[in-house]
């Protein structure tokens, strides 16, 4: 009998290379696991919507051909060059979503309310599905919000980049396992006991990267690094000695140095996508 398994698949950019080899992981070995539901957002959207269309193998090819570091690299390279359509284009199997027995659901902020919409793939048609897929994605001020049912979104990890509220009204017992590179456990900041009890934590956290400032390191030294570390990862969770109970962490100890750090980070993103646009618009 297999054993059912939700997934929360949270934002991080580089980061989600981790992401992509807990998910091969489980292709290549999840004979005995069934999903019942993946939540994602941000990065997290591309790697559920990869393994629900079982183009794992192409969205690998698409990491491994990543070699470049910084922000204006990921800008001049990813978005400036429009590279992420090819990739949404390329690994999307809209029919394989639609009609996947796993349910989907994937965030996305709304423009200019900034309210946190959840949406769900299956049933639906080729342009809804690739709609959400890149709103998902839209990263805030370089591109452009996408129109769904009349109303614009963008990237839903800046409105929560571990998407776990929708737990609270799901109705079912399934656990979650919650992929995400947050320093803080969520755990600590859950007020729901029921959520509480079924979450487990995938949490990796590597002090040399100093938290946010990986998240642009898409050099192919540390794409494989964290592809290797997600599947290794991975077996040891749901292997076949797997201990259900186990969360996988890194220097989870929460240190304000890392808070800090995340504000600073962000704060000088937001100043280098102001100054960006108005270069290159």
């Amino acid at each position: 009998m297999k054993t059912k398994i939700g997934l929360v698949l949270s934002g991080g950019y580089a980061n989600g290379a981790y992401e992509h080899g807990i998910l091969k992981y489980i292709e290549d070995n999840g004979n005995n696991l069934e999903i019942e539901y993946i939540i994602a957002t941000s990065i997290g959207a591309l790697n559920a919507a990869a393994f629900l269309s079982n183009k794992l193998g192409v969205a690998g090819e698409y990491w491994a051909g990543l070699d470049f570091t910084g922000f204006k690299s990921f800008y001049r390279k990813i978005i400036r060059g429009r590279y992420y359509e090819t990739v949404i284009q390329d690994i999307l199997d809209t029919k394989m979503i639609s009609q996947s027995a796993t349910k989907l659901y994937i965030t996305a902020t709304s423009y200019p309310s900034l309210e946190l919409k959840y949406f769900k793939l299956n049933s639906k048609g080729d342009e809804y599905i690739r709609n959400v897929i890149q709103a998902a994605i839209s990263v805030p001020k370089l591109m452009k919000e996408v129109t769904i049912n009349g109303k614009r979104y963008m990237d839903g990890g800046i409105r929560d980049n571990i998407p776990i509220g929708l737990l609270r009204s799901m109705k079912t017992d399934t656990p979650a396992y919650v992929i995400h590179f947050d320093p803080m456990s969520i755990k600590s900041r859950i007020k729901h006991e029921l959520i509480g009890n079924r979450i487990h934590e995938i949490q990796f956290v590597d002090e040399k990267s100093k938290y946010l400032n990986g998240i642009f390191d898409f050099s192919g030294e540390n794409i494989s690094k964290l592809y290797k570390q997600g599947y290794s990862d991975a077996s040891k969770v749901f292997g076949k000695h797997k201990n259900k109970n186990i969360d996988i962490r890194r220097d989870t100890e929460f240190r304000f140095k890392y808070l800090r750090n995340a504000f600073f980070i962000v704060g000088r993103m937001n100043t280098a996508m102001e100054k960006l646009r108005r270069e290159w618009s």
